[in-house]
């Protein structure tokens, strides 16, 4: 008997819940007691986000917000240097890319020419270069033990 009069007093309640818009239905008629907020449009470090205030019975949405950005979430990353690339220390944000800092650390190395061979080639003498570093190969010719040549070579007077 118990249990058949609070089943009862539970399905009462249901009903007068119902007919004050409480459990859902028509938005004109509920209270919108049972709100939350949901997100629509995510915050990031690069756009505001946008989120909605709503009655969870009925569905309507009654105001939303605009929430600010986020920050950026930095991440450091060291490249070595080369022969002809100075060595630098980066900071990006790891979510979009946007780079935050950038500082050259050390100079580049510069080619550590060994020479590897010569050819006696007439009328022209030359020497083989290769860079310890990278690999780079140069050839010189007899007027030029350098493994630097200049694109344009200064006039001797």
């Amino acid at each position: 008997m118990k249990k058949i009069i609070a089943l009862l007093f539970v399905a009462i309640l249901m009903v007068s819940a119902i007919g004050t818009g409480l459990a859902g239905g028509d938005p004109a008629t509920c209270k919108h007691l049972n709100c939350g907020w949901k997100t629509i449009t995510p915050a990031t470090c690069t756009t505001s986000g946008t989120d909605w205030y709503y009655c969870k019975d009925c569905g309507k949405d009654l105001y939303f917000r605009t929430t600010p950005k986020k920050d950026h979430v930095p991440q450091t990353k060291t490249v070595a240097p080369k022969c002809t690339v100075d060595g630098y220390q980066v900071t990006t944000c790891k979510n979009c890319g946007t780079t935050l800092n950038l500082v050259v650390t050390t100079p580049k190395l510069g080619h550590k020419w060994n020479l590897v061979g010569q050819s006696h080639n007439i009328p022209k003498h030359q020497w083989h270069w290769k860079c310890g570093r990278c690999g780079k190969t140069v050839t010189t010719g007899a007027t030029s033990l350098s493994p630097n040549p200049s694109p344009v070579r200064p006039a001797i007077y």
